[in-house]
């Protein structure tokens, strides 16, 4: 399947408008850059100002849901996500990582180059990790990719 993030241009439009919330702490159900965002709104902002996806609204969502609950939040949220289908891997730039964070798949990341990815992070807000970094790799659970 062809990724909408199919030339070098989008790509690095990718990277240039998600580096650029580096630093914004997180905030739950929040997405204003230097203020806060929480990670799944993070991504949707990020999708939206490239154009990938339309400008829409986006559910809010308990952060602590995953410490007493198994069924995911963001499972359906990206069921939801306008043009993105569940893929195998390896991951390329552009494909959205979900990980499990307590009892469930409660947590997504962005795919960047070089096995890089940027996530908003409770207690540390948007920030730069490899996604084959052991901490994170053991815990992925999901790939999804935004269709051509």
């Amino acid at each position: 399947m062809i990724s909408w993030f199919n030339t070098e241009e989008r790509i690095e439009n990718l990277v240039t408008q998600s580096c650029s919330w580096l630093g914004t702490p997180f905030r739950a159900n929040a997405a204003i850059k230097g203020y806060g965002v929480c990670c799944h709104l993070f991504v949707a902002e990020v999708f939206m100002g490239i154009g990938a996806v339309d400008r829409q609204d986006f559910p809010q969502a308990d952060p602590n849901h995953s410490v007493s609950q198994t069924k995911s939040l963001i499972e359906p949220f990206m069921a939801d996500f306008p043009g993105m289908v569940q893929v195998e891997g390896p991951p390329i730039p552009g494909d959205i990582l979900g990980f499990k964070i307590g009892g469930c798949t409660h947590h997504i990341a962005i795919v960047l180059r070089n096995k890089e990815m940027i996530h908003a992070v409770r207690r540390h807000g948007v920030m730069l990790n490899r996604w084959d970094d052991p901490m994170w790799a053991k815990r992925l659970t999901r790939i999804w990719r935004l269709k051509a």
